[in-house]
């Protein structure tokens, strides 16, 4: 189907989808454009999520060892980002607190406190989880 939108005047325009026009002004141009972007960014971060707790979830069906040598062998910023991007996960959290060494679980648990969830970005979670995944990868074929 083809789009375009042009501008007819001062505060007006025209948004062309396929075969029908419709006119618009410069605040219901600005409000379809706010939505659009708010529907394709949560849909985007939606699929990065879903990977990470495909991840988790994958982490979580492992026994005690197997998640101690995934976290010695992961990069501390990399585990503490998918904690992050799966802190409403408990079972998890308590599967990689509970294979940590005290002092690693209170460095992870302060490092946390200061990293926000929710500002972490679609790339930096798909890169992390990719990151992961060839760790546990490599980890399973040794």
């Amino acid at each position: 189907m083809q789009t375009s939108i042009r501008k007819t005047g001062s505060n007006a325009y025209v948004l062309t989808l396929g075969e029908s026009e419709v006119a618009l002004d410069h605040r219901t141009l600005k409000k379809l454009l706010l939505e659009t972007t708010k529907i394709l960014l949560s849909q985007e971060t939606t699929g990065a999520e879903d990977e990470a707790r495909e991840l988790a979830a994958m982490i979580k069906a492992d026994d005690d060892i197997g998640v101690q040598k995934f976290i010695l062998a992961a990069k501390n910023e990399d585990v503490l980002i998918l904690l992050k991007s799966v802190e409403d996960d408990t079972a998890f959290r308590r599967k990689i607190y509970g294979n940590m060494s005290k002092k690693a679980r209170t460095l992870f648990t302060e490092d946390a406190e200061f990293k926000r969830g929710d500002l972490l970005s679609k790339s930096e979670i798909k890169g992390t989880v990719g990151r992961l995944k060839r760790v546990l990868k490599k980890l399973k074929s040794a």
